[in-house]
C-alpha cells in the first residue's frame, strides 16, 4: 500500500476491494466453509476495515523502506527473484497461501525447492494467478521481461552438461535431453561448475540470459554413451510433461498420439463423455474399448507391442485403485483432447444437482458441484461442457454466488488456474 496522498489512501481501502479481499483470504483459514460474497455481515467488516485503515494510514509518513526495496533496478534475473522470494514469503496476498503448499508438499518445512516450486510454479487462489504473475506486474517490467517472468512456472528442469564458461560469469551448458544450449548467468566470478560436469537442475529465461533456479545438483562427470542414454531414457519416461516444455520433436509425437487416443475414445463410446453406474462398470468397458482396439492391428504390430511391453495378453490391462473400483455412486470419465482422461467420482449426484438447476439441492448435491469446482484433475471444458447442458444456477448456488451474474469463469480461474497456462499430454514414451 503505497498512497502518497490522502485521498489516495481513501481510494486504496475501497469497500469492494477489502469484500474481495476478506472472501478470498478467508479460503486460507476455513477451506470448507462457503461464503457468500454480498453477505450483509461481510460489508459491514469491510466498511469497518475501511474506516480503521484510512485513519491509520493517514497519520503514517509516506515514505516506505519496502516501496524503496521493490523500486530497486531488476536488472538481472536474481534482482528480481529477491523480490519475489520476500513477496511469496511475506506479504498477506500470498503467505498464508505459501504456508498451505509447504505443509501439503513438503511436511511444512522452508527449504529452497519447495519455496521455488510455490513461487515459479504454483497459481493461487488470487484468481488462479501466480506469485510471477502478480509481482511482474506490480513491478511495471517491460513486456519482454514480464513474458520471461510468467513463463517461469515452465522451467526447463533436466540434466545439463557445462560446455564451458565464455566468460567469468557465463556459462555454456548443454541439455542432455534435447541437445539445447543455454547461456547462463551466475553471480559468482569462481563458478564451481567446470567443463564436462553433469547437472540436475532447472533454468529459467530473464532478457538475454537464463539462470538457474532452486538447487542443482552434481551428478559429476558421465561419458557419452550407455550410461548417458539410460539417463536420458529413463528421464524421458518419468517426466514426459516436463520435456514437453522444451522438446517439441516429443510434444509433437505426444500430441498426435492423444488424438489418436482421442479419437478412439469418442468413436467407441460416441462422445467424449461416457458415464458408468459404479468404477467396475467403468473398468470393465475401458479394458473391453483397448482390447478391441489392439485387435484392429496387424498381426505384426501387435507382436511388437506386446514384446516392448511384456504382456502376456496382446492389450494392456486397465488398472486403477481400490478406491475407484469400489465408487458405487455414478463415475463419469471425460476425454480431455489435449490431456487425456479424467475421472469424476460421485457423478450420480453431480448430475442430480446440475439438473435441479439451483432448486432444493441437497447436502450430497451441493458438495459434490462444490468438489467438481474444486478438483485440480478436472479441467474447465469439462465443466463447461455440463454447464453448456445444464446451466449454472447450481453451481451458483453451490457457491451462493449472484444469480444475476454469470460467475462461472472466475470460479474456474480461481480453483482451476494451472489450466489457463500451457498444458501437455499424459503420455510418456518408453
Amino acid at each position: 500500500l503505497f498512497a502518497e496522498k490522502n485521498e489516495q489512501i481513501a481510494e486504496t481501502f475501497d469497500v469492494k476491494r477489502i469484500k474481495y479481499f476478506i472472501h478470498t483470504i478467508f479460503y486460507e483459514f476455513e477451506p470448507d466453509a462457503v461464503i457468500a460474497p454480498d453477505h450483509v455481515d461481510l460489508e459491514t467488516l469491510a466498511k469497518s476495515i475501511s474506516v480503521f485503515l484510512t485513519d491509520r494510514f493517514a497519520k503514517i509518513p509516506k515514505d516506505s523502506g519496502l516501496k524503496k526495496f521493490l523500486a530497486q533496478p531488476d536488472k538481472y534475473g536474481w534482482d528480481f527473484k529477491r523480490k519475489l522470494v520476500w513477496v511469496g514469503l511475506n506479504t498477506y496476498l500470498f503467505r498464508y497461501n505459501c504456508g498451505r503448499y509447504l505443509i501439503k508438499k513438503n511436511n511444512g518445512k522452508q527449504d529452497i525447492s519447495a519455496i521455488d516450486d510455490f513461487l515459479c510454479q504454483e497459481n493461487t487462489i488470487w484468481s488462479g494467478l501466480g506469485v510471477t504473475d502478480i509481482l511482474g506486474k506490480t513491478l511495471n517490467l517491460p513486456d519482454n521481461l514480464l513474458h520471461d517472468v510468467r513463463s517461469w512456472y515452465e522451467r526447463h528442469f533436466a540434466y545439463f552438461e557445462v560446455i564451458s564458461a565464455k566468460s567469468n560469469k557465463v556459462l555454456l551448458v548443454r541439455n542432455i535431453i534435447n541437445d539445447q544450449t543455454y547461456e547462463v548467468m551466475t553471480d559468482t566470478v569462481n563458478s564451481p561448475f567446470v567443463p564436462g560436469l553433469i547437472l540436475i537442475g532447472s533454468l529459467v529465461p530473464y532478457g538475454k540470459y537464463w539462470y538457474w533456479s532452486g538447487i542443482q545438483h552434481n551428478i559429476g562427470k558421465i561419458k557419452i554413451g550407455k550410461e548417458l542414454d539410460d539417463l536420458k531414457k529413463k528421464f524421458i519416461h518419468d517426466a514426459p510433461q516436463i520435456v514437453y516444455r522444451y522438446d517439441k520433436e516429443l510434444l509433437e509425437k505426444a500430441t498426435e498420439g492423444i488424438k489418436i487416443q482421442y479419437s478412439d475414445f469418442t468413436e467407441y463410446f460416441g462422445d467424449d463423455l461416457a458415464v458408468f453406474k459404479d468404477g467396475l462398470s467403468m473398468t470393465a468397458a475401458l479394458q473391453k474399448k483397448e482390447r478391441a482396439r489392439y485387435e484392429k492391428l496387424p498381426e505384426k504390430e501387435m507382436r511388437s507391442l506386446m514384446k516392448k511391453h511384456r504382456l502376456e495378453n496382446p492389450f494392456p490391462k486397465i488398472n486403477f485403485p481400490d478406491y475407484i473400483i469400489e465408487s458405487d455412486n455414478g463415475v463419469a470419465v471425460y476425454f480431455n483432447e489435449n490431456e487425456g482422461t479424467e475421472i469424476m467420482l460421485g457423478f450420480d449426484d453431480l448430475l442430480s444437482g446440475l439438473k435441479k438447476q439451483g432448486v432444493n439441492l441437497t447436502e450430497d448435491e451441493s458438495e459434490s458441484i462444490r468438489e467438481f469446482i474444486f478438483s485440480d484433475s478436472i479441467c474447465p471444458d469439462f465443466v463447461y461442457k455440463l454447464t453448456n447442458k445444464y446451466g449454472i444456477q447450481s453451481v451458483q448456488k453451490a457457491f451462493l454466488l449472484s444469480a444475476e451474474n454469470d460467475n462461472l469463469d472466475f470460479l474456474l480461474h480461481k480453483y482451476k488456474g494451472h489450466f489457463f497456462r500451457n498444458r501437455y499430454p499424459y503420455l510418456s514414451f518408453s
